[in-house]
């Protein structure tokens, strides 16, 4: 069926366009109760007339039913997910048509809370978070492995189910306007078009709020807030307009979840990277955002954030990245980029330096500043030459298809001594973005800072005051 002009006008109702009525026969399925009325269809709990089951069945509003546009949609939200075997998503059990070609499709029933209401009570800590979030990005990883983006994740779209003696399991539910590869030139939205909105205005990315090209890291945008509403339990942009909190989502930077909870900048920093507005400066899939995620929880557990001391370090932050598009990057590039960052990080540990952050292609890495001048320039010292080590092992390759960006910088950090390891959980110098600057030219930049008293050859940055770029 084809749309009209009349159909695409069509806007969803509510109460008007129950379906069902209880006790009515739908295919093997007989209808019990009227679950939630969604945007553009109602939720029933059912009973599989053979099995004895309980079962969920989702038909799409009547009065949508003869809008192609609608129909199309509600059919691919069971495409994208019926061919999906992912314990933490929600499991697609059958598809039909009414004689009025009504469709329904017929999920497992999940009974549980919404992650929405469970937030409706304050936020969770880091460590109760983590588990929500592994399944979470468990389930994304596999929406995303077979070609689809979810474009709607939010608390309302996650159904917590308890288990006696574990720890809930989470459903990832309502698959409505997913987006195979293939749609996405013809599915480009923009909320400057009437009625045009695809998705929700607190958890939108830029790229979807102005109709532009998606891909994977528009949902690793969503995780980023759907990570700040957990941690905080509110919304990182909150207005009395739409319009004003898609402007915030446009144009400004999201807040610190750390001035609301207790957690570390590294934190702060994976939900920044998450909530990027360009989105090649996100994560590159919901994976290395867990990687990100473990790692900085791994540096705050069981440690008071606020009981940590603060000392002057210098850091080097590594950052490789490709010449071209991923998709036509070679095999031995990639061989060519583990390569490097292997090679980095032994040149880090012989350096007697230490990863603090992992960073994509990259990673930070800090040296503790003791107090007097000669022992306090043999680890600026060594942080330089392992930065030089690193630029000479990229350097032997003549045939370059990878970029290099190193930045030196000295600033405080917030460090705590743990069973004799010493931690990073904070500070200035984990603020990568916020002194680590992706638009120079330059390969090997040191700021003012880092070089204070030593004699090391080096040249003005142009436009980057502070800056100098480094001559081995």
């Amino acid at each position: 069926m084809s749309s009209s002009s009349s159909e695409e006008k069509l806007s969803p109702t509510h109460a008007s366009d129950e379906v069902f009525a209880p006790g009515t026969l739908v295919g093997n399925y007989r209808i019990e109760a009227l679950h939630a009325t969604a945007g553009y269809s109602c939720v029933y709990r059912a009973t599989d007339t053979v099995t004895g089951k309980t079962v969920a069945i989702k038909a799409l509003h009547q009065r949508l039913a003869r809008s192609g546009k609608y129909v199309e949609r509600f059919r691919r939200e069971y495409d994208a997910i019926r061919t999906i075997r992912h314990s933490n998503i929600v499991e697609m059990l059958d598809f039909g048509l009414l004689d009025d070609s009504l469709p329904y499709f017929v999920m497992e029933w999940c009974s549980g809370p919404t992650l929405e209401a469970l937030l409706g009570e304050g936020g969770f800590t880091l460590e109760e978070a983590l588990p929500m979030v592994r399944q979470l990005i468990g389930a994304i990883q596999a929406v995303h492995d077979v070609g689809v983006i979810h474009r709607d994740i939010k608390p309302a779209n996650i159904i917590v189910l308890p288990r006696e003696g574990e720890m809930p399991q989470i459903k990832l539910i309502d698959f409505g306007i997913a987006t195979p590869s293939s749609f996405l030139e013809a599915e480009r939205t923009s909320l400057t078009s009437t009625g045009a909105c695809i998705g929700t205005p607190h958890s939108m990315s830029p790229e979807q709020i102005l109709g532009a090209a998606l891909d994977e890291r528009t949902d690793i945008y969503a995780v980023g807030v759907l990570l700040y509403e957990l941690l905080t339990g509110r919304k990182p942009f909150q207005a009395n307009s739409v319009a004003e909190v898609v402007d915030m989502h446009l144009n400004v930077p999201p807040p610190k979840v750390s001035d609301l909870a207790p957690v570390s900048a590294t934190v702060d920093l994976v939900i920044r990277r998450c909530m990027a507005k360009a989105s090649e400066d996100r994560y590159p899939s919901v994976s290395a955002v867990r990687a990100a995620l473990e790692l900085a929880a791994e540096q705050q557990r069981d440690r008071p954030i606020a009981g940590a001391s603060e000392r002057n370090a210098i850091g080097v932050h590594i950052d490789f990245d490709f010449l071209a598009d991923e998709d036509d990057v070679e095999y031995e590039d990639f061989d060519r980029l583990d390569q490097l960052i292997d090679f980095a990080h032994e040149a880090c540990a012989s350096s007697g330096l230490r990863v603090a952050l992992e960073t994509g292609n990259g990673f930070l890495a800090v040296g503790l500043l003791p107090q007097g001048p000669s022992t306090n320039d043999r680890v600026r010292l060594a942080a330089i030459n392992f930065a030089f080590k690193v630029a000479e092992e990229y350097g032997t390759d003549l045939d370059q298809a990878i970029s290099l960006s190193i930045v030196i910088h000295a600033a405080p950090i917030k460090a705590e001594l743990c069973g004799g390891v010493t931690s990073f959980i904070g500070g200035e110098l984990l603020s990568i973005a916020t002194w680590s600057p992706d638009d120079t030219e330059q390969q090997l930049v040191a700021t003012a800072h880092a070089l204070r008293g030593l004699d090391i050859p080096a040249t003005q940055v142009p436009l980057r005051p502070g800056y100098l770029s480094l001559k081995s």
